[in-house]
């Protein structure tokens, strides 16, 4: 009977090989963003466990969960880089492109999911009133339509032809540049309300809108 160090010894000649490797990424591809998808929602519920509820799982556990997805997340953005963000078929041949899209895909459903799932423990950071119904209710509401929105980012590299692309970015640029107006303008109308870490989260919108509209711009100009 082969012991364990025989079955790796034996089988690590077969796994390095290039051209495994190639099949191995190539099977891989497709379904690394929604793997990446998965452990990022997995990680914000470790972390809102964490920090509203210590003494449910025990703090080891918690850590060890924690590692466990940030070195599933590593080899995920490793592998992926490795294949040029590549989804599908339909592969676009600027690599930023490919990154671009995946990544808004990915954001839109990490902020969806936490809106969606613990709003009270995003807002309570934010504000300075008491929270209803209807604050939790509207934030679900925003959570929804971020997640939502995830579905343009992720099919719009099936598209082949550039214009089509173009109505996907220009649905993200819409939405980025309403959700930071609103924004801004409550942050000065209701200044009495937010507090200083309101401020992270236009930060946060005003990247992604200045992405958004810097990727609008240059796939404009590679069409003409």
């Amino acid at each position: 009977v082969l012991s364990a160090c025989h079955i790796v010894r034996i089988l690590v000649p077969f796994l390095i090989h290039p051209l495994i490797i190639h099949l191995l990424l190539k099977y891989f591809a497709n379904k690394l963003t929604r793997t990446t998808e998965e452990l990022i929602s997995v990680l914000i519920v470790l972390v809102h466990c964490s920090a509203e509820t210590p003494n449910l799982i025990h703090p080891n556990y918690l850590k060890i969960a924690k590692y466990w997805c940030y070195s599933w997340l590593a080899m995920n953005f490793c592998l992926q880089t490795a294949h040029r963000w590549s989804l599908g078929e339909a592969v676009i041949t600027n690599v930023m492109e490919n990154v671009l899209f995946q990544m808004d895909s990915l954001v839109c459903v990490i902020i969806g999911v936490a809106w969606l799932a613990f709003p009270e423990w995003l807002l309570h950071r934010q504000v300075r009133t008491h929270l209803g119904v209807s604050h939790e209710f509207c934030a679900r509401l925003m959570g929804t339509d971020f997640l939502t929105s995830s579905v343009i980012s992720s099919h719009a590299l099936h598209w082949k032809k550039p214009t089509n692309r173009l109505i996907a970015i220009d649905c993200r640029s819409l939405i980025c540049t309403l959700t930071l107006a609103a924004q801004i303008w409550s942050q000065y109308a209701y200044s009495d309300h937010w507090n200083v870490s309101h401020w992270v989260g236009i930060s946060l919108i005003s990247s992604w809108t200045i992405t958004a509209l810097l990727l609008r711009y240059h796939s404009a100009a590679q069409i003409k």
